[in-house]
């Protein structure tokens, strides 16, 4: 009977500490990204874009919590853009390509959109009025926000 008792107590506190560490994970990838968004607002791409590629290298899955796996989801989409804006910012090469790559993993994201956007301003400043053109009427004026309605 002892022998029981002290099976199953160990069984509780295994199961209590895998779920404490996956929760603090979570906890530390949110943190993370919001460093990273904090970097981003200050005009700091090249730190943000850092900060970016460890929140997207961060593997947190848990099947026993799905609120935390959704948000997770959700996040990562939301850094998969944001790289791809600090790229853009930072005039990098790949800036269209990381665009290209969040629009067809994420059509159903409203970040699409500002994506579209984004690509058409990528094509505008390489002096590519055409295929900017092209890319802005894919979005309306209700998708952006105030400074990039503006622009």
């Amino acid at each position: 009977m002892l022998k029981k008792t002290f099976q199953i107590s160990i069984l509780i506190f295994l199961f209590a500490t895998a779920g404490k560490a996956q929760t603090t994970a979570y906890f530390n990838t949110n943190i993370a990204y919001k460093n990273a968004m904090e970097l981003f607002e200050r005009g700091k791409y090249a730190a943000a874009s850092a900060q970016f590629n460890e929140v997207e290298r961060t593997n947190t899955v848990n099947a026993d919590r799905n609120q935390n796996n959704t948000d997770l989801s959700s996040l990562k989409t939301d850094v998969q853009y944001y790289k791809a804006l600090c790229a853009l910012e930072l005039e990098n090469d790949d800036a269209k390509e990381l665009f290209l790559i969040f629009i067809n993993q994420h059509p159903e994201s409203p970040k699409t959109k500002q994506a579209y956007f984004q690509v058409g301003k990528y094509h505008f400043n390489r002096s590519n009025y055409q295929e900017s053109l092209n890319w802005f009427t894919k979005v309306n004026d209700i998708d952006l926000s105030g400074k990039e309605n503006i622009e």
